[in-house]
């Protein structure tokens, strides 16, 4: 069975390791995961590469809901209202920004299938969409 270790225990370990203080490590560690994680939030990159970890990506689904959420909030926004404006504003650039990410999946996603067609022929397997009569 295997013992999870805590992060206090790894901090200790690692400190030793590389000749440094616990509270340095721990600093290091959290400005990592603090950035990782705003990096992710402000869905900048239509994928994320995490080192021993994997790849993480930004569904298309989620950033649809997401466009439609900003449009709506932006419909009831009046950029001519003074106080009102800078929310148009950064309603507007998040929109734009999702926007430009959106292209980016669907291109990638394009590029997935055009390698599936060239690898596999005219008929992608699993494919909905082959041809064929129903038996």
């Amino acid at each position: 069975m295997l013992n999870p270790k805590k992060a206090n225990d790894l901090y200790k370990e690692l400190a030793d390791e590389l000749g440094m203080s616990e509270s340095d490590v721990s600093d290091i560690v959290s400005f990592y995961w603090s950035a990782l994680r705003k990096k992710m939030e402000t869905m900048d990159d239509a994928y994320i590469h995490i080192e021993n970890f994997g790849t993480f990506y930004v569904r298309l689904k989620n950033l649809q809901q997401e466009i439609e959420k900003n449009q709506i909030y932006l419909r009831g926004i009046n950029p001519k209202n003074y106080d009102k404006y800078p929310f148009y504003k950064t309603a507007t650039h998040r929109l734009t920004k999702f926007g430009g990410l959106k292209e980016q999946i669907l291109k990638e996603l394009d590029k997935k299938k055009e390698i599936k067609t060239k690898r596999y022929g005219k008929d992608i397997p699993g494919s909905m969409e082959t041809e064929g009569t129903d038996s």
